[in-house]
């Protein structure tokens, strides 16, 4: 830049380069703050405007950038960039293994403004992807806000995460903002974890406000992912998240009530994802939800952490001392044991509380009685079955949501499962209760019912046929 910072002026490569270890690169302090701007006028479309390169035997392991602004100007309040543009900070690696880097930092004034650069705000990857880049931390940054916390996004996106990229952090000891990136020629987005030889894995991303980010499709600009595992838009779960890919392609929660009080908010949800394992699940409120309709992360909510059983079905309720507004957007992330974040969520709209009313035990449904729509016949094998609780047993039409006893017997194959979820809504993968072949089973749930105030039924034991009995013993309005 030219003497005052706020002027582009830039190199025609890099801005400040380095391949070697242990630097520091600017400070928690005003007075230690960098301006690293305007770099690339030489087009090449690899430059940066900070760079730290792990090739050729060098070691970039122990450098630390903190406070410093990168793609500004002095006063961090808009972008100072070339005609050919350039990354904010990139951190590549030519050597197996090489990383340790630190971008930020979790005291005040370690985080770095990383925003206006033409490409990728930060990018983390290797070169020739074959080796790794690791232990890269990135936490406290503004990525695609200036330094008054106002829109001055990254044109290809706000994080890349690319090939060889592993084991590397964004957020944890202290939130990054990522917002307001893409829109560029890119992809565009938040976070985006893509490669290819050595698939990018195990880089948690957690506890972040990501939101506002946008994605260029087909010359227009459209709501791009806070977390975009592939660079392809939303990624669908599998039972037992056994596909491979960035980030293990991780499954998101499936979040299935969200009910905002005036000081806490009470959320539940499953996940199905590896049997027998803990995830650490992230809660989030945006005031929207993005176009895609599985949205970004603006305020951080918490944190529960959710055990799968043996099938890979989790559970969780869990109740955070955190206001959020009804009609929020509430939305939520997974990260397994190795550290795989996966998307964010479907959106769920935040409701006012409701209130419990509780009804003389009553039985609704029994497929062993005579043929009907609350009777036989008995529940088939790999279908779903349409049961109206609204009008029954003195629930009304406007229960939101209804508290039962299921009990299951006669199952001719198993072992096997049923799923209750609402009427018109799409089957989560994780399941209300678990059965052998021959067995009787009971079990209490509150379900959630659907606009004609139904529920459907799932059954899958690989086979022939199961009896229910259904009970109710209260309701929510």
């Amino acid at each position: 830049t030219t003497p005052y910072g706020m002027t582009a002026a830039g190199n025609s490569g890099f801005g400040v380069f380095f391949r070697s270890p242990s630097n520091l690169i600017g400070g928690s302090s005003p007075a230690d703050r960098n301006v690293i701007a305007a770099t690339g006028g030489s087009g090449n479309p690899f430059v940066s405007n900070l760079s730290f390169e792990a090739d050729f035997g060098a070691s970039i392991i122990g450098n630390v950038a903190q406070g410093n602004y990168i793609g500004t100007n002095a006063a961090g309040t808009a972008a100072l960039s070339s005609a050919n543009g350039a990354y904010g900070v990139v951190v590549h690696s030519g050597t197996a293994g090489q990383g340790t880097v630190i971008l930020g930092g979790a005291l005040a004034g370690d985080g770095n403004v990383i925003a206006g650069n033409a490409f990728f705000g930060v990018e983390i990857m290797s070169n020739p992807c074959t080796v790794t880049t690791t232990n890269v931390t990135v936490s406290g940054n503004a990525i695609g806000a200036d330094a008054t916390g106002g829109p001055l996004g990254n044109g290809y996106g706000g994080v890349h995460l690319g090939c060889g990229a592993r084991s590397n952090t964004i957020g944890a000891a202290a939130a990054n903002v990522i917002a307001n990136n893409g829109g560029g020629s890119f992809t565009g987005g938040g976070v985006l974890v893509d490669g290819f030889q050595t698939v990018p894995n195990g880089n948690q991303i957690l506890g972040n406000s990501i939101h506002s980010n946008t994605k260029l499709t087909g010359g227009a600009i459209h709501a791009g992912l806070g977390i975009d595992l592939n660079s392809d838009g939303p990624t669908p779960n599998d039972a037992g998240a056994a596909d491979t890919g960035p980030n293990n392609l991780q499954n998101f929660p499936v979040l299935t009530s969200v009910f905002a009080g005036p000081s806490s908010v009470t959320i539940q949800g499953t996940l199905n994802s590896t049997a027998s394992t803990t995830f650490r699940v992230e809660l989030f409120s945006s005031p929207s939800c993005d176009a895609f309709g599985f949205g970004e992360g603006e305020t951080f909510l918490g944190f529960t952490n959710v055990t799968t059983d043996g099938t890979g079905n989790g559970t969780f309720s869990v109740v955070l001392p955190v206001t959020v507004s009804v009609g929020a957007s509430v939305t939520a992330t997974a990260t397994d044991s190795a550290n795989n974040t996966s998307e964010f969520s479907a959106c769920f709209t935040a409701q006012a509380p409701l209130t419990f009313f509780t009804v003389p035990p009553c039985r609704i449904i029994d497929t062993r009685g005579p043929v009907g729509p609350y009777g036989a016949p008995a529940l088939a094998d790999a279908a779903a079955r349409d049961f109206v609780l609204a009008g029954q047993c003195g629930i009304p039409a406007g229960a939101r949501a209804a508290s039962i006893n299921i009990a299951v017997t006669g199952a001719t194959n198993g072992p096997g499962f049923l799923t209750i979820y609402p009427g018109g809504g799409a089957r989560p993968l994780a399941s209300t209760m678990n059965y052998k072949a021959g067995q009787t089973r009971a079990n209490n749930a509150i379900v959630t019912l659907g606009a004609s105030g139904d529920v459907l039924v799932f059954v899958g034991q690989g086979g022939g046929t199961v009896q229910l009995i259904l009970d109710v013993d209260g309701y929510f309005q």
